[in-house]
């Protein structure tokens, strides 16, 4: 049995479990055709991170007694504020609902986004144009699916990689078509 013919079986009424095993497919989906993951805003977020616990280790113990010390310790607790800040802005703002951003590769620069809607049962995802997202003035270019989770999974929680690795690659010719037309 190869990995695409894999099966698991979770329980399909915990949302974040079955969410999760479709954004780990989604994910080796795309890296099978398209391997070089883009790390830049992780490795930002790694440094923010680890400035952010210097800060904090250096406020704990480098600064000194209290009241020669404030100018430094207002300084570290600024600094982490405004880092922490950051942090959170990349989160919420810049990364959204993306689980993969792949470096140009073959031409293709583009960002994954995947939704799980808990109503109404269907995931959702959306291929994103990385190149007109950011910065231009052009419209980025997505390709959009949304399937019901009932063809990945039957009844008893066993799950079907394959098919969706199949609507995977329809989905990313589809986006290379309209990228490239």
């Amino acid at each position: 049995m190869d990995e695409t013919e894999k099966k698991e079986k979770i329980n399909v009424y915990d949302e974040n479990a079955t969410k999760q095993i479709l954004d780990d497919w989604v994910r080796e989906s795309v890296l099978r055709k398209y391997p070089s993951e883009d790390y830049t805003v992780n490795n930002f977020k790694i440094l923010f991170g680890a400035i952010s616990c210097m800060l904090g280790v250096y406020a704990h113990y480098g600064v000194g007694p209290w009241p020669a010390a404030r100018l430094p310790l207002v300084f570290c607790v600024a600094s982490f504020l405004v880092l922490q800040g950051a942090l959170r802005y990349i989160a919420h703002y810049y990364e959204k609902d993306y689980i993969l951003t792949i470096y140009p590769h073959q031409g293709q620069c583009f960002m994954v986004r995947t939704q799980f809607h808990k109503d109404s049962g269907n995931y959702e995802v959306e291929l994103v144009d990385k190149k007109g997202d950011r910065g231009t003035k052009d419209s980025p270019v997505r390709h959009k699916f949304s399937k019901s989770i009932t063809e990945y999974f039957d009844k008893q929680g066993q799950f079907y990689g394959n098919i969706l690795e199949l609507h995977m690659i329809e989905a990313m010719d589809k986006f290379v078509a309209k990228v490239n037309p």
